[in-house]
């Protein structure tokens, strides 16, 4: 059983520098960050995101409104169109119809 425990101390000692080697660069990189000023500027970023994002949503807010009041004209314009063709019919006056077709050239 020499054999066993030689890996296992082999394994142990791996397993206890990758360890170690994993926090000092977590460490290191969380250091690096933090004297480089990164959360700050990741703060800002995501404020300016933020207000961005802010800035879109009312955008689509107007754009929405706009069109449903534009979908609101239309639809007014088209009843009145329609009144009118049924009160002229009523009336008995024909709609005008286009000429047919010339059968020859220019």
């Amino acid at each position: 059983m020499p054999a066993d425990e030689a890996t296992k101390d082999a394994a142990t000692t791996a397993v206890t520098l990758l360890g170690g080697g994993g926090l000092a660069v977590t460490l290191g990189v969380f250091l690096r960050g933090f004297f480089s000023g990164a959360p700050a500027q990741e703060k800002d970023t995501r404020d300016g995101l933020a207000q961005r994002n802010k800035t879109l949503e009312d955008q689509q807010d107007r754009n929405e409104t706009r069109m449903a009041k534009q979908a609101e004209l239309i639809d007014g314009w088209r009843y009145r169109a329609l009144q009118a063709r049924l009160e002229a019919e009523k009336l008995g006056y024909d709609r005008t119809l286009w000429p047919p077709d010339p059968t020859e050239g220019p």
